[in-house]
This record gives C-alpha cells, structure tokens and sequence, in this order.
C-alpha cells in the first residue's frame, strides 16, 4: 500500500550532514511515510549511510543516480521513484522537527485549496550557528492572484519555503527548468502558480546553509562546465507562467512580476532584456 507522504532526499557531493537529516525524517511522529534517497555522486560514507538507512528501516529505499545526473535531475528521480499522494523535497543540510509532517499534513486537510504547506525555519552556518530565520512573508504565498504569490519568491533577497509538502497532482503537473543552480525557488514558483501556499506557524525545520563560496550556473549534469544564462530561467518561467491554469488576469499579473523582476538591477540578470520583452503578451 502506498504511503501518504513521500519524503524525496537528494544527495549531492557534499553529504556531510546526511545522517542528521536521515534521523531526523525517520523520527517523524506522523510515520506513514516513506523515505526515497536518490544520491546524485557523493562520497563513499554518504552512500554507506543511504544504504544502512535503508537494510534498518523497510520505509527507506536508496538510489544511486548516474554520475553527473546533478542535484535537479536527482530530484526529480526521487519524486518519479516515489508513491505518496503528498511529497517534500528535502536536502542532507535539512533537519526536522519531529511534528514537521504531521502539522504540514493536518494543514493540508484543512486547505484542500492549498497546493502545499510549509513551516518556519531556522538558518544555521557550516558550524551550528544561527544565522537568520525564514518564513516571514507568508501571506503573500497565500494570496488569491498569481501575481502577488509569485513576487516574494522572485525576490533575490527573500527566504522562501523550499522545503514544503506538496501535493502529488500539481507537482506531476509541473516541469522543472533544466537548471541545477536556483532549481528550488523556479520549483516553488511553478507551484505559486497553481495555488496559495499554507504556513504552519512554528519553527519545525532547520537548514543550514553555506556561506563561503559563491554557486555558478550550471547545465542539467552539473559536471561539464556548461553556463546556463539566468535568462534561460525567465524565458522557461514565461512559458510555464502562459501555460498556467490561472485564467487571463492572474496570466497578466504574473507575467508581469516576471518581467518586473527581470529589469531589477541584479548581479544574476544583466543581460538581453529582450527576452523581458517577449514573455508580455503583444
């Protein structure tokens, strides 16, 4: 029989942190779930603990993607893997508490007009250290247009919920952009598109984050060197946006946060304002 919710965990090359985020999913107090690791090329200790998880706990299924698949492709790998009618996205740098699942689920009964739910969450450096929370702008995630869901998750300088339990219709009905950089925030924005999100307000999640260092843009493998223009990104938005079932007005209202966005002065979008251009509508 299959579960109610499908945790989908994706590992890259650096794991560190991967059986903190194993304990945590598997300690869930809400334990009709299942736990579908794709590792995407970690090291030999990521694997033997993906593998161990699973020979301890018959709810745990390891995969080991194709080398380079990247952390995208990965994802999506876990998701077809899986058979939840509700599904998370979660990385090794994700904890949870163990009431995560069970309030996003409630949350969810409660809002069948919702396309996900999310909780706050706690940002911590490399060494355990508290650096900011996210979480803060849930009331435009639950607004009625697409327009004014979307823009928060536009925003470069926003925290958003990347990770959320989501419902399996929409996300079967959502096409990732061919990027590995940036991947989450064009996810949540396809799912903005669909439908309000719900926040459970407590603190439920940690993720830690990197802060040495700076991400490229990146091809679908990850490996091969090939830079991917953020413009790309816009122009796959522009296309998902036009083919969104978000009638004629929220069409407007979200193509047009996307061309807003898109003349924002940014270290990630500095050229072909063309490509602005061609997602409004002539």
């Amino acid at each position: 029989m299959a579960p109610t919710v499908s945790i989908g965990l994706t590992v890259g090359r650096d794991a560190t942190h991967l059986g903190a985020a194993i304990d945590s999913i598997l300690a869930q107090s809400f334990d009709d779930l299942e736990l579908v690791i794709a590792d995407a090329g970690s090291a030999e200790p990521a694997e033997a603990l993906g593998r161990e998880a699973a020979a301890r706990d018959r709810r745990v299924r390891y995969h080991r993607a194709r080398s380079g698949a990247g952390s995208a492709n990965a994802s999506n790998l876990a998701f077809a893997l899986s058979r939840g009618r509700l599904y998370v996205r979660a990385t090794p740098d994700d904890v949870f508490d163990r009431s995560f699942v069970a309030r996003c689920v409630a949350a969810l009964d409660q809002r069948p007009d919702a396309v996900a739910a999310y909780t706050g969450a706690t940002i911590v450096d490399d060494r355990g250290h508290l650096v900011g929370r996210c979480g803060e702008l849930a009331g435009s995630w639950d607004a009625t247009r697409a327009g004014r869901r979307i823009r928060p998750l536009l925003d470069a300088s926003a925290s958003d919920p990347a990770v959320c339990v989501a419902r399996r219709e929409v996300l079967e009905g959502v096409s990732l952009p061919g990027l590995v950089h940036g991947w989450e925030r064009a996810l949540l924005v396809l799912l903005a598109l669909h439908g309000p999100f719900v926040e459970v307000p407590e603190v439920l999640r940690e993720r830690r984050v990197r802060l040495a260092g700076t991400a490229a843009w990146t091809g679908p493998t990850g490996s091969n060197g090939e830079i991917v223009s953020p413009w790309r990104m816009l122009e796959e938005l522009g296309g998902a946006v036009a083919a969104a079932p978000v009638g004629r007005v929220g069409r407007l209202c979200a193509l047009y946060e996307l061309a807003r966005w898109s003349c924002r002065p940014s270290p990630r979008l500095t050229t072909g304002p063309d490509v602005a251009l061609r997602l409004l509508p002539g």
